[in-house]
Order: C-alpha cells, then sequence, then structure tokens
C-alpha cells in the first residue's frame, strides 16, 4: 500500500508560476466572402493570471528490479522501502539546491530477494487523497506542468531488515523540461549509489500524457450582413489531444469587453477534429482594433494544454463602399470536423514531438557513448488532414546526418522514425531534427517543424 513520505521541502510555499504567451498559426478558416482586413497575424495565447498548465502527465511505475548482494547469504533478505518524489525549479535554476520545490511523494514497502523484478502491477501516480497540499494533481487530472520552470522525477530505495542496518540501494532523477517534451516516454533506468557505483535497484518506468481534450481556437473570419449593422464573426476551434471533449463555449471580446450577444456553444468534440462557430454581433466601423476568440473561457473542461484557448487578431474595417459582401451561409455548428481542403483552409501540421538517444530522452549528462547510437525522433500530424510523403532529416552539430522518407500521416497521428548507427565521439552533441525537409507538404503552421536536444557521450566503459 503507498503511503505519503514528507519531505522538509513540502512545507514551503508553492511558487506562483509566471505566464507564459504561446504563439501559434493555427488553422484559419475563411467563409469565401470579402470582408474587413486583419491587420496581422493571429496570436494564440494564455489567458489565466499566473499561466496555466501547459501539458499534463501520469507517471506510471511498472516493475522494480533487485540488485542487492551485500548481506551475503542474507542478500536481498528483508523489507525495501521505496519512494519516489517530483520537484520544479526555474528554468534559470533548474531543479538544484534551495530553488528544489517538493510537489509529491510516495512510499512502498515489500519483500524481493537479489535478481528478483517485483511487479509494481503498473501501480499510476498521482494516486488521489496521497499528494501534498502545495501541488493542485490527482489522478484524473495528472500532474500539471507549468511554463517557466522544469521538472524533475527522482526515484529511491533504502534496505532495512535485521541484520544489517539500513542501506542506501541508490537513486536516480529523470529531468522533464520543454526541451526534452516533458521527458515522456518510457525507460528502464538503474539506480547509482553516492560512492558513484551501480545502485542496487533497476525501475521500469513511464511518463504518459494523460488523455484529455486541447481545444485551440483557429482564425477568426468577418463577413458582412446585409440589411444589417452587425457583422458574421466565425471562428475555428479544434481539438488536437486524444481525448473527447464535452460541449464548451467560446466568447468573442472586442478591445477588452465582450458584447452581450458574443457568445456561443462549442459542440462536443471528439479527438483530431474541429469545427466553426460563427457570432452575429457588432464591431466597430472604423480604426484598428483587437479581437480575442476564447475557447472555454471558466475553464469548465480540464486540458491537456490550458495555456492556447485565447487566440488574438488585430481588426480593421474594410472601406465604406456601395456595395455590400455577398454573406456566405455558416458551417453547421454541430458539425464535428472541418471543411476540408477545397472548402476551407484544412492543412497537416507536423512537428517533431520528441528526440530519443538510445531510447531515452536525453538530459545532457550520460545520454550516448563513443560510438554508434539509435536516435529516434517522433513526429505528429497536429493538423486535421492526412500529410503525403515527407521527409525527416537528422543533424548532429550542424552537419547532415541522414535523411529518412515518410510515406505519410494521418492527422492526429505519431509516428517515431528511427536513425540507426549514427556515429557520435565522446563530449557533447547538439542533435537536431527537421520535419519537412524537403518542404514537400503544405501545413497549416511552417514554423514548428524543428526541435534539438542536447547529448553528451561517454566513453567505453
Amino acid at each position: 500500500m503507498f503511503r505519503f513520505k514528507p519531505a522538509a521541502a513540502a512545507q514551503a510555499a508553492r511558487r506562483a508560476v509566471p505566464s507564459l504567451g504561446l504563439a501559434a498559426a493555427l488553422l484559419a478558416t475563411t467563409l469565401g466572402a470579402p470582408g474587413p482586413a486583419l491587420a496581422q497575424a493571429p496570436v494564440i495565447r494564455d489567458h489565466r493570471m499566473g499561466g496555466p498548465p501547459v501539458a499534463r502527465v501520469q507517471v506510471i511505475m511498472h516493475s522494480v528490479k533487485i540488485h542487492d548482494d551485500r548481506d551475503g547469504r542474507f542478500a536481498g533478505e528483508g523489507e525495501f522501502d521505496f519512494w519516489y518524489t517530483l520537484v520544479c525549479a526555474k528554468v534559470t535554476d533548474p531543479c538544484l539546491g534551495h530553488d528544489e520545490i517538493f510537489l509529491d511523494g510516495y512510499g512502498k514497502q515489500f519483500g524481493a530477494g537479489s535478481g528478483e523484478t517485483y511487479d509494481l502491477k503498473q501501480t499510476t501516480l498521482p494516486v488521489d487523497g496521497t499528494v501534498t497540499q502545495h501541488y493542485d494533481a490527482s489522478a484524473a487530472t495528472g500532474y500539471p506542468l507549468y511554463p517557466g520552470h522544469n521538472y524533475r522525477l527522482r526515484w529511491g530505495m533504502e534496505e532495512r531488515d535485521a541484520v544489517s542496518n539500513p542501506e542506501n540501494m541508490g537513486d536516480f532523477r529523470h529531468h522533464m523540461t520543454p526541451e526534452n517534451n516533458w521527458g515522456i516516454g518510457t525507460f528502464t533506468t538503474r539506480s547509482v549509489r553516492n560512492d558513484g557505483k551501480p545502485g542496487d535497484f533497476e525501475l521500469t518506468y513511464e511518463v504518459r500524457p494523460l488523455t484529455l481534450p486541447d481545444l485551440r481556437p483557429g482564425g477568426i473570419t468577418i463577413a458582412d450582413l446585409p440589411g444589417s449593422t452587425k457583422k458574421h464573426v466565425c471562428v475555428g476551434i479544434q481539438n488536437v489531444e486524444t481525448g473527447q471533449s464535452s460541449p464548451s463555449e467560446v466568447l468573442l471580446r472586442v478591445d477588452g469587453s465582450v458584447p452581450s450577444d458574443a457568445r456561443a456553444t462549442v459542440p462536443a468534440m471528439a479527438p483530431g477534429t474541429g469545427t466553426q462557430v460563427c457570432i452575429d454581433t457588432e464591431l466597430p466601423d472604423s480604426g484598428q482594433h483587437k479581437l480575442e476568440a476564447i475557447v472555454d473561457p471558466g475553464y469548465a473542461i480540464v486540458e491537456y494544454n490550458e495555456a492556447n484557448n485565447v487566440l488574438e487578431q488585430s481588426y480593421v474595417p474594410a472601406p465604406k463602399s456601395g456595395g455590400s459582401p455577398k454573406p456566405t451561409a455558416p458551417l453547421d455548428p454541430a458539425a464535428s470536423t472541418l471543411p476540408t481542403a477545397g472548402r476551407g483552409e484544412a492543412q497537416a501540421d507536423l512537428t517533431v514531438t520528441a528526440i530519443t538517444v538510445n531510447g531515452q530522452a536525453p538530459d545532457g549528462k550520460s545520454d550516448c557513448k563513443d560510438g554508434k547510437n539509435t536516435v529516434a525522433i517522433v513526429v505528429k500530424n497536429a493538423g486535421t488532414v492526412k500529410a503525403g510523403g515527407f521527409a525527416v532529416r537528422l543533424d548532429a552539430d550542424g552537419d547532415e546526418v541522414s535523411v529518412e522518407a515518410v510515406d505519410g500521416l494521418e492527422a492526429g497521428k505519431e509516428r517515431e522514425v528511427r536513425f540507426e548507427e549514427v556515429k557520435l565521439k565522446k563530449g557533447e552533441h547538439t542533435l537536431a531534427a527537421t520535419v519537412d525537409s524537403k518542404k514537400t507538404v503544405a501545413e497549416s503552421n511552417e514554423e514548428n517543424n524543428d526541435r534539438q536536444v542536447t547529448a553528451r557521450c561517454q566513453g567505453d566503459n
């Protein structure tokens, strides 16, 4: 049975996290009719004071193997205390010293002999009722990860039995940063003792994105309404993550104020789909103004990323003329998908979500070996239509290593592209991945095709 294991840092007050403006060029749906000018590209940002979480994850512990053999004929016998903490710090001081904040902790006691593997039965953390009051985590909402911070998982173990004093079996750390895609993946890691020698346990664990929706507003389009001073304002909305969303709300803010008729209901949305929601409201008839489309303004829906719910666009009314553009009928608000490319602006959006070296997300310490390594690049199509064939390029320290071809990728899906026998020398290296390196796919966002990590290679032991 899990039990809470306190730490001194747990008494520290939870640090306020700074807000972060996130920019993204999302899908811009069009009505096909001329309308007022949009003075600049849309910007996605958050609207919660202090900054909402940009990701939510679970930690799953699968099994632990015991390597303890320091007790002679009593090797491995007795009771082991397994503990876990999650800590975070500002990016300027990544989880070091006094800047470390204790977020969560658990212990587990069990008996196992040296060489035995103990099945942890896919224990999923957090567990409801055991988290600290300083961190808003639960089994339903996962661990929220905030902008401007790095995170670290830490595991350790002690042995206590009748024939020896408590023995430190070592510990290890798993780093979670925006640069390594929050450390997401499955890993098997052996602990390290204080003297630098291999520790006495080996843990298989997983950091997994929580299955949740993620609603993002797309482009705002505006058309005239014949015989009316109001405008027909439509907002494209996507659910870009793996969870089903329930009905929500979208509102339009004009220069910081929300007109009384500028709210509409967003239908429930399946993963990887989108829709268009329209509002008829008054807009200024001259000058430059700021429009904001806000999805789920009251945070009624728990989302994987809460920091991309607001779309900002500048708005300049069209000059008055003798004629009025003929409006196009709005899309059915209950539609579950965006229009096809021939009727709107639905496109693919290829991104690099992770780079791993020899099966692990690099943390700049001991990530690779002097010699041949395997580098894997995880590519995601975050758009709303299938991407055709494209290329993925791997560079090391600015030089091209190899290019791999991918025959296509469905909307909302991920694919791992592996580069075998990548030769790296001892020392630090910058690995860079580029998806659609030959620019063969039309994308809604051409600025998010790259990711790089730093990996440090050790010499052969």
